[in-house]
Order: structure tokens, then sequence, then C-alpha cells
């Protein structure tokens, strides 16, 4: 998969590309795992337009070079993704995006993101947001692959804004509103 198959809500890998289980692309550290935090790392189309999301139960996938794997440990990945989409953590990768002609964010300046700590429950309650918007992304997904145009529609309007509302209630959490 690329930068083009990550959208806002998720993966779309409608269009990804297929190759051979023994093909030289196919290398352990460009395989998705559950939980994996995916970003796109170049481009205005891609690091430009905020394009990171998390792999839920993924199908055996690989990753090109454009993209970024993260695996967390010791703080909620579905957290972190949603930070990331936040006011917060986007004026951050604003300020590390570089590059001439092409922009980039090199793994030294997304270690240098600073993530406010939330209480465990906290993040276990936008893990479980996270979730149940997913669902509905992958019914837009499963609509788009199968042709049917509205249902996609209706799911993935459903999907983009329960995630902007998770997005909103945690940027109130983090500025002490709630």
């Amino acid at each position: 998969m690329n930068q083009g198959n990550i959208d806002f809500t998720g993966l779309d890998l409608t269009d990804a590309k297929k190759v051979k289980q023994k093909s030289p692309w196919v290398i352990e550290r460009a395989l998705l795992k559950d939980k994996t935090i995916l970003i796109a790392r170049s481009g205005v189309a891609g690091v430009g337009k905020n394009r990171m999301t998390i792999a839920i139960d993924p199908q055996k996938a690989v990753v090109d070079s454009f993209v970024d794997i993260l695996d967390l440990k010791n703080i909620n990945s579905f957290y972190v993704v949603v930070f990331w989409k936040s006011i917060f953590g986007w004026l951050q990768v604003e300020r590390f995006i570089n590059g001439v002609g092409t922009v980039n964010i090199s793994f030294s300046e997304i270690r240098a993101i600073k993530i406010p700590i939330l209480p465990e429950k906290v993040q276990s309650h936008i893990e479980t947001a996270y979730k149940k918007m997913s669902a509905f992304h992958d019914s837009a997904m499963e609509a788009k692959k199968n042709g049917n145009e509205e249902a996609y529609k209706k799911n993935i309007q459903t999907a983009e804004n329960m995630l902007r509302d998770l997005i909103a209630k945690t940027e109130s959490v983090i500025r002490g509103e709630r």
C-alpha cells in the first residue's frame, strides 16, 4: 500500500497493488501489524494533508517507502492518531514539515512531537469511539468495493463526522474543558 491508500478515517485498500508473497517488496519491517500507525511522510498530498491512520486487524499488507510505520508502547495508538489529527498535533507537524519541492517529515521530527499523556481511562474511551467510527469506514470500503456509491457516501460521511467529533472532544479534554 502507498500513502494514497491512507484516508482520513482509515485505509482504503480497494485499489491497492497486489504483490506475491515471495516478492522482494515483502519485507518484515514493512508488514502491517494490528494497531500499527501509518504516516504518509512526504509530499503535499501525503504529510501535507495530514494522512495518518491506524491499521485495525490488517490484511496481509506491506507499505511502500513513502509510508512510515509506528508501533508504539506505553501509549494508546488510537489516542496518538486522534491527537495527531487534532489542532495540537497538527500544529507541531506543520512546524516540522520541511523540504524543497517535496515536503517531508523524518523519524527524528516525529519523535520530537510532544503528546500530552491523558489518563488511561480517557485513552481507552478514545479507542472505543475510534473503533465505532472505523466500523462505518469499513462499511464504506465494502460498499465502494461492491460499486454501491450511495452506501459508500453515507457510511464515509458518518465515519468522517464521528472522527471530527472525536477529535473535537479530545481537544476539549486536552484544554481541560472536559
